[in-house]
Formats: structure tokens, C-alpha cells, sequence
């Protein structure tokens, strides 16, 4: 279900499983005036990815307790730096990626290492806000995070995204099925576009999606 922040701002998040549990996390909040979205893609087939995905939710959701989120980009990359130090000191937890969003005023910020990904689509293009990330994990003590932003959000929607998504469908497929006409259309579209034709899925589908406007299509 989509959340109602202010200025119009709706987030969803969804999720879809290969098979039993997933190693993703997502978790998004109105955190004050701001909007603060994570997402973390656990590793696979090494132990420990979603507990160290779970880690990442966890920091992020006990800084927005404590009302000391960081608000610019480079703060938001020391706050992933120092989760990579307290991931390595778990002896139960593994690696994963981690993009994290502060949406306020009208802009967003973000930090992210590893390969998911951050897409900010409107209706005649997009760009990826990730591009220049490093792809080493969270938990790997050799991770470099990088920071984007501040973007303007306008008549915009910010996809953060795992690669089960990201790297299992066409980015025409997934900028058609973001641009659908609400926000909770785009989310179902979006975690459709990796489906196999026998109807499963190649890898876990995480998405939080993000929209400051009414919608991006014309018939909205």
C-alpha cells in the first residue's frame, strides 16, 4: 500500500521472492519535514546477507529515532562507511549493497554502494543518480561509498532498486512501467518486468518507488 507524506509525496515499496525468504531489506519514513527511503540487497549465496541487510535497515531506522538523520550527501556516506565497520565486527553477518534517500524541500540526496540502484525518471527521460557508485558491499571493510544529489524533485519519481530488477529487465520495459499513470500501478508494473514466461523470477525484486507530483503519465 502507497504511505501519504506531505507536499504530495507518496512512497511505495515492494517486494517479490525467487523462493523462500529474500535477503533484501527496504524500509521507508517521514522522518520531521523529510522523506527517508533505504534499500539493501543482501548478498547471495555467500551466509549472512540478510542479516547484514537487516544491519543496514536497522542504523538507518534508529538514526530517524533519534532525530539525527544526516542531511547533506557526504553525510549520508560517512553514515554507510561506519555501517560497513559495524557490519564486519557481526560474526553472523555477510555483505550487501545499500542506497539510502533523504527527499525534503522539494530535493532529494542520496548515498549508495554496491549495485543496486537509484533511477529519477520523468516523462521524457531519466538518469541514474547510482552511476558512479563503487560496487564493493557493505560488510567488506573495502567499501567506497558515493554520494549524488541534491537533485530536484519536480514532476519527477525516484526508483530505488535491487538487481534482481534492474539487471533482469530492459531499462525500456522498466521506464514504461514507471511512468504508469499512479504510483501504485508503477510499483505492481515495475516487479512484473523480470518475470520469466514460466512466471517465476531469476532473483529477489525489491523496489522502493518515490513521487513528489501526481503522476507521470498523460492521463494522469
Amino acid at each position: 500500500m502507497a504511505t501519504a507524506f506531505p507536499r504530495r509525496m507518496e512512497v511505495v515499496q515492494r517486494q517479490t521472492r525467487r523462493r523462500g525468504s529474500t535477503d533484501d531489506r527496504v524500509w521507508a519514513t517521514q522522518n520531521d519535514d523529510r522523506v527517508v527511503a533505504v534499500l539493501a540487497d543482501g548478498a547471495g549465496g555467500v551466509p549472512g546477507g540478510a542479516e547484514a541487510a537487516q544491519l543496514v535497515v536497522d542504523g538507518v531506522r534508529e538514526l530517524c529515532r533519534k532525530r539525527a538523520f544526516p542531511s547533506t550527501p557526504q553525510g549520508l556516506c560517512a553514515l554507510l562507511t561506519r555501517l560497513d565497520e559495524d557490519i564486519h565486527r557481526v560474526h553472523q553477518a555477510g555483505e550487501t549493497t545499500a542506497i539510502v534517500v533523504v527527499a525534503a524541500g522539494g530535493t532529494f540526496i542520496g548515498a549508495s554502494c554496491g549495485d543496486s540502484e537509484c533511477w529519477v525518471v520523468d516523462r521524457d527521460e531519466h538518469q541514474i543518480a547510482t552511476a558512479d557508485q563503487i560496487r564493493k558491499r557493505l560488510g567488506s571493510r573495502r567499501s567506497r561509498p558515493v554520494h549524488f544529489g541534491p537533485l530536484v524533485l519536480g514532476e519527477r519519481r525516484v526508483l530505488l532498486a535491487s538487481d534482481g530488477l534492474t539487471g533482469h529487465a530492459s531499462p525500456a520495459k522498466l521506464l514504461s512501467a514507471c511512468r504508469a499513470p499512479s504510483l501504485e500501478e508503477a510499483a505492481s508494473a515495475l516487479v512484473e518486468t523480470p518475470r520469466t514466461s514460466d512466471g517465476s523470477y531469476d532473483d529477489d525484486v525489491s523496489i522502493v518507488l518515490l513521487d513528489a507530483c501526481a503522476g507521470l503519465s498523460d492521463s494522469s
